[in-house]
C-alpha cells in the first residue's frame, strides 16, 4: 500500500532468502499435536491447530522506537482521560493524534518483513486462506456474529495477486477494526478472551519479559470449538523473545494476560483479503487514520467515553486512489534546501506533504533497486525526505 522501503522490491527478497539462518527459521507450538501428522501449516492455521513463532523480523532499536512512541501516547491519553480501567491503552499505528508518520514508516517495514517470511517459508498460508478461489468463503474464520463469510474476493485477483505481499502492496486487505495497533499494557492490564475474526493475526512483542512480571499471550485449544469465554486456564502462553512475530488463525481464541507488574507492549494487526463486503473503515490499514473515537480505547469494547467525537477532517485522509502505482515513472523530485524555513502546515498542506514525500520515497527506492545510487547516498536522502514530513 505505502510501498515506502526498499525491502518491497523481488530482488531484495532474493538476495532476502538467500542470507536466511538458522536464526530466521519459524517454530511451530502446537495446540492440537496431531494435526502435525495429517495437516499443512495453511490448514493447520485455519483450523486454530498451530501458533508460528516467526524469529529475527525487527532489532531491538526498531522495536524500542515503537514501545517510546507508544509510551508517549500513553502518556497523553492518561494526562487526558486518566488511566484506563483494564490497564490497556489501544492505539491504532495510522491515527495522526497518536503517532507521528515515521512510526507508520517504521510498523510498515517491518509488517512487510513479516509478509515476505509467511510467503517464503509458508506458502499454504496465502493458498488456504487468502487466495480467491471457490472455496474462499467456506475457509475464512466465523465473524463476531458467529457466522460464515458468505462474500469472496473476486476470482481474478488470484492471477494479480499471487502472494499475501501482492494483496498487500495492492490495497486489497481487510483489518481489524483500529489495526494494525500498538497495544500497552500497565500493572493489571489484560486483554480479555477472544478471537479475531479474520485470516490472519501477527503480533510483535515491544517489550522483553525483563520489564513485566505476568502477561503473555494465552491460547485455548479447539478453534472454533471453544467459545470466547472458556472455563479454564489457556493451553499456552507465550511469551516470545523481542524480534519475534506470533502468527495464527482468527478462529483461536486468545488473550493477553494480566501484568501483574512493570509495563507490556505489543504490536498486533488481524486481516483477510479484501471483499465487496469489507466496511470502508476497515481497509485502510497503515494506509489512513481510523476514526478518531478508537484512538485511546481503555477497554476490550468500544470505549463508550468516545462516542459522539467528531470525525477527523476529511482533508487529512489519504484514499487509496490517491497513492501512485510502483510503475509509476517520475523524476526523483528535490529536496527542499534545509536552510528554507517551511510555511506552517494546514491539515490540507500536511497531507500533500505526506503524500509527496511518499512518491518521492518510492522513487528513491526504485533507484536504489536499479544499483542508480549507492547505499550511503539512499540513507542521506531517505533521511532527508523524512525530515521534511
Amino acid at each position: 500500500m505505502l510501498a515506502l522501503c526498499a525491502s518491497n522490491s523481488a530482488s531484495w527478497r532474493i538476495a532476502s532468502a538467500c542470507r536466511m539462518t538458522a536464526a530466521d527459521a519459524v517454530e511451530e507450538v502446537w495446540l492440537n499435536p496431531a494435526a502435525k501428522e495429517i495437516q499443512d501449516i495453511g490448514q493447520s492455521i485455519r483450523a486454530g491447530d498451530v501458533i508460528v513463532k516467526v524469529s529475527n523480523i525487527a532489532s531491538e532499536d526498531e522495536l524500542k522506537a515503537l514501545l517510546d512512541a507508544g509510551k508517549r501516547a500513553k502518556q497523553e491519553a492518561s494526562e487526558a482521560r486518566g488511566r484506563a480501567a483494564n490497564g490497556r491503552h489501544r492505539f491504532p499505528v495510522a491515527d495522526p493524534a497518536a503517532f507521528p508518520y515515521d512510526v507508520v514508516l517504521r510498523c510498515e517495514e517491518i509488517m512487510l518483513r513479516v509478509l515476505d517470511r509467511v510467503d517464503d517459508t509458508m506458502p499454504t498460508v496465502y493458498e488456504t486462506l487468502f487466495k480467491p478461489c471457490e472455496e474462499w468463503a467456506e475457509r475464512q474464520p466465523r465473524n463476531a456474529q458467529g457466522l460464515q463469510p458468505t462474500v469472496a474476493p473476486p476470482l481474478h485477483l488470484a492471477d494479480a495477486f499471487p502472494t499475501l505481499r501482492d494483496l498487500y502492496m495492492a490495497g486489497e486487505l481487510e483489518w481489524s477494526e483500529g489495526e494494525p495497533a500498538i497495544n500497552v499494557y500497565s500493572a493489571n492490564g489484560r486483554f480479555g478472551a477472544h478471537k479475531d475474526h479474520l485470516a490472519l493475526t501477527v503480533l510483535i512483542p515491544l517489550t522483553s519479559t525483563a520489564t513485566f512480571t505476568g502477561g503473555g499471550t494465552g491460547f485455548w485449544a479447539g478453534g472454533r470449538s471453544v467459545d470466547e469465554d472458556p472455563w479454564k486456564p489457556p493451553d499456552e502462553v507465550l511469551k516470545p523473545p523481542l524480534g519475534t512475530a506470533l502468527v495464527f488463525g482468527g478462529d483461536v481464541t486468545h488473550a493477553g494476560m494480566p501484568v501483574e507488574a512493570g509495563l507490556r507492549s505489543v504490536f498486533v494487526a488481524s486481516f483477510s483479503t479484501r471483499t465487496e463486503a469489507s466496511a470502508e473503515d476497515r481497509v485502510q490499514g497503515l494506509q489512513g487514520p481510523p476514526p478518531v473515537s478508537a484512538a485511546f480505547s481503555g477497554s476490550d469494547e468500544a470505549d463508550e467515553d468516545n462516542v459522539g467525537l467528531p470525525p477527523p477532517p476529511q482533508d487529512l485522509l489519504l484514499p487509496l486512489q490517491s497513492i501512485p502505482t510502483l510503475a509509476r515513472e517520475v523524476p526523483l523530485s528535490p529536496t527542499p534546501s534545509s536552510a528554507a524555513s517551511p510555511p506552517p502546515a494546514t491539515p490540507s498542506t500536511a497531507a500533500a506533504g505526506v503524500l509527496s514525500a511518499k512518491e518521492r520515497l518510492r522513487e528513491l527506492n526504485e533507484l536504489k533497486d536499479m544499483g542508480l545510487v549507492t547505499q550511503s547516498e539512499y540513507d542521506r536522502k531517505r533521511a532527508e525526505i523524512l525530515a521534511t514530513i
